[in-house]
């Protein structure tokens, strides 16, 4: 989780930079690109924390909790 937490931070920069962006009328160009960089970062680590769960969960044989992680990710 420790992998998870840094990237977190990292993404956390990414948005306080992002706000710099806007707040000082960049263009909306910059502002676009680092908008899609953040949350690229975003999806990814949220995409390596439900490998790591799922993966505890598949080693635990933990069907129940592998049920309700799933329901969560299709849940609109």
């Amino acid at each position: 989780m420790k992998k998870i937490v840094n990237r977190l931070q990292r993404i956390e920069g990414q948005v306080r930079a992002l706000q710099g962006l806007i707040e000082e009328g960049t263009d909306c160009e910059k502002i676009v690109t680092q908008f899609k960089a953040a949350k690229s970062a975003l999806d990814s680590c949220f995409a390596e924390l439900m490998n790591e769960n799922l993966q505890k969960c598949l080693a635990n044989k933990d069907t129940e909790e592998m049920k309700k992680i799933l329901k969560l990710l299709v849940k609109k």
